[in-house]
């Protein structure tokens, strides 16, 4: 019997020492997270935008030859995303550009109707810490020979793309064929 207390005390012993000496224990631990999430932007994102007068398709405004159609159309970037655009203006037969700002906007080519804004020769930027509205054009004149009923549509479109991460693209007609690439391929 002596044995069995005699073990019976190792063993309380034993646990005595192992419970103190897990008590006595301290663990030191630390753990720590870092996360971040972005997304590449979206057209919709740039803050780009043509505006203009509001023309009304169902009141169309009458006008006889000679007069001026004020449109008063302005390239604006309103975010802080650094842009070069262009615009494309589709003028009617029988029409003129009056007061076309052909000091900040320059044709890709003698013959093409599609601007850049910037100086001859090269792009500058819209948005950011540049200017953020460019006026484009104050409005259309109606040549003198137009026949009487005559309708007319005109319409501007613009593009827009980043300034940075171009690769080689720098010239003004390098640039834009970045812009129709990713038209054709996304379908805008």
């Amino acid at each position: 019997m002596k044995s069995t207390r005699i073990h019976l005390y190792i063993i309380a012993a034993s646990l005595a020492v192992v419970t103190t000496v897990l008590g006595l224990s301290a663990y030191i631990t630390q753990q720590d997270t870092y996360s971040a999430y972005f997304r590449t932007a979206a057209g919709s994102d740039l803050g780009f935008s043509i505006t203009g007068e509001k023309f009304d398709s169902e009141n169309l405004r009458l006008v006889v030859p000679g007069d001026t159609v004020d449109v008063n159309a302005v390239a604006t970037v309103s975010e802080n995303t650094p842009l070069y655009v262009f615009v494309e203006l589709d003028i009617p037969a029988g029409c003129e550009k009056a007061d076309f700002y052909d000091g900040d906007w320059h044709a890709m080519s003698s013959d093409s109707n599609i601007y850049y804004y910037g100086t001859n020769g090269s792009l500058a930027a819209m948005g950011g810490e540049n200017i953020h509205s460019v006026p484009i054009l104050r409005g259309l004149t109606v040549n003198q020979n137009t026949q009487s009923g005559e309708s007319f549509s005109f319409s501007i479109t613009g593009y827009a793309i980043q300034t940075t991460n171009l690769g080689n693209a720098s010239t003004p007609e390098t640039v834009f064929n970045l812009i129709k690439d990713s038209s054709s391929t996304t379908g805008g």
